[in-house]
């Protein structure tokens, strides 16, 4: 689990990126195989990028690595993705949330 805040600003993107207020789904990923459907979480995204994307959590997340579910929820677009940086904000209702952002590593398909 990771636990302390990430941020590595040499490896951040330095790609264009445009808001993406989407929903998307994001699960723990071993490297190896792509989680199954059940697994991915539903998070709101903050922008993306051609090279990584960001989004909002509840949650810390539990590993560095990610899949992460793009598009159409019945046959999503997958791509694997390393987290960069992670960080605790404040949403609109003062609750407890944070900021991933994530560089894609491959995409499956």
């Amino acid at each position: 689990m990771l636990d302390f805040e990430l941020s590595f600003e040499s490896d951040v993107a330095e790609a264009a990126r445009v808001p993406f207020t989407g929903s998307l789904g994001v699960a723990e990923f071993d490297g190896q195989t792509p989680p199954n459907q059940q697994s991915f979480q539903p998070v709101a995204g903050f922008n993306l990028s051609h090279s990584g994307i960001s989004f909002e959590t509840p949650a810390w997340p539990a590993t560095d690595r990610l899949m992460v579910a793009l598009g159409d929820k019945r046959s999503p677009v997958l791509v694997s993705a390393r987290v960069v940086a992670c960080s605790k904000r404040a949403d609109e209702d003062a609750s407890t949330a944070y900021e991933v952002r994530c560089e894609f590593d491959q995409w499956h398909t």
